[in-house]
């Protein structure tokens, strides 16, 4: 059984915005009672700017984004380190891991996340995983610490995602502001109404808040994995697995798709679009059939061989994504080629049948698209 929990800089730390070493042996000896249970964890830790902001006497004052960086480059060996030596307490070996969202983009690296956590998996080895802050705008704006355990969570296929926080679930209403608000102890089914219900800000520490998380849950739960948001205390994740749950669970859909499927149509951001006549619609969608040149009928992006492109009908709906196995600079002067009425070389596929998920709701030529 694996299990990825994700655990924010605010349950981290003290009333004083420092990390509490409390909080960090807390969790750790958690995590030991799972290994013990047979749950492999791989743990998403923020905490790095908070680390930076203490050591350097930032207090809560706002940061620009360079400096949200440097406190990150500053706050992330020493996080790992307190962790390390807690860990060390229980005979356990921790690992760092850094990504980025690109790192999910691209098909090589995505697989060598998952190979890398298998292998520290097998050897009894704790993953701790963070943005790498330094280098990831847009991660540090958003709070993908929560986007980033829900990628992570499908990349290695578990079975459950927990994200931690200060707060024992979803409510129908801020339950600070609003007297009586009730929690939301099970979400089968998403709509705009329930994403309405989260605040999408965050703290001075943080930077997700309750919406980033419910982003998180859907993106984890549409690709088969439960997922939780509950408060973290002193022996929550133990409790929790003997069966005593607190928080809100979102109930994971069926597992219809491939690993590789679920990438391409979960995870992996396109570069590029194409647009294909009505017969290749034809084809890819009622004859399962791969992308041919000739259907294609123009392209815009910059996307390279290997990388992901969203590929549309004539009515410019998507009908799909897929991985392109030319480059847009070689399509284009292909396409140009065909114009001035030129021979064009023989192309094999452009998208591969292995390569290509449907992403049309009703895959059919004869269909209102």
């Amino acid at each position: 059984m694996r299990w990825v929990v994700k655990i924010g800089s605010n349950s981290l730390t003290d009333e004083n915005g420092s990390i509490s070493q409390d909080k960090i042996l807390f969790l750790i000896e958690d995590i030991v009672h799972l290994r013990h249970e047979g749950v492999d964890v791989v743990l998403v830790s923020s905490g790095a700017i908070a680390y930076g902001r203490a050591l350097l006497g930032k207090g809560s004052k706002p940061l620009t984004l360079p400096e949200k960086q440097a406190l990150a480059a500053l706050g992330q060996p020493h996080l790992l380190a307190h962790y390390r030596d807690t860990a060390d307490h229980f005979g356990l070996k921790v690992a760092q891991l850094l990504l980025t969202r690109s790192d999910f983009d691209r098909r090589e690296r995505y697989v060598r996340i998952r190979q890398t956590t298998d292998v520290l998996l097998a050897e009894q080895v704790l993953p701790i995983v963070n943005e790498n802050d330094t280098v990831s705008v847009a991660e540090i704006r958003f709070g993908d610490n929560d986007i980033l355990s829900a990628l992570l969570a499908i990349n290695i296929e578990a079975d459950r995602l927990i994200i931690l926080t200060d707060i024992d679930g979803l409510y129908d209403a801020p339950p600070l502001k609003v007297p009586g608000a009730k929690k939301i102890e099970r979400v089968e089914t998403w709509d705009d109404a329930l994403l309405l219900k989260a605040s999408d800000r965050g703290s001075v520490l943080g930077t997700g808040g309750m919406q980033s998380k419910l982003n998180a849950a859907r993106l984890a739960t549409e690709a088969g994995i439960e997922t939780w948001v509950m408060r973290f205390e002193r022996g929550s994740l133990e409790r929790h697995f003997r069966g005593e749950h607190t928080g809100t669970q979102f109930v994971a859909a069926p597992r219809s798709l491939s690993p590789k499927k679920r990438w391409l149509s979960k995870i992996s951001r396109p570069l590029g679009t194409i647009w294909v006549d009505d017969g290749a619609r034809e084809a890819l969608l009622d004859k399962h059939k791969s992308l041919l040149f000739p259907g294609i009928v123009r392209l815009e992006g910059h996307f390279e061989a290997h990388d992901t492109v969203r590929v549309v009908d004539l009515k410019n709906d998507e009908i799909g994504r897929g991985i392109a196995l030319v480059s847009a600079v070689d399509l284009t002067l292909l396409l140009e080629r065909r114009q001035r009425g030129e021979a064009v070389p023989p192309v094999k596929e452009i998208i591969h049948r292995d390569g290509w998920v449907t992403t049309a709701a009703q895959p059919s030529s004869n269909s209102s698209f």
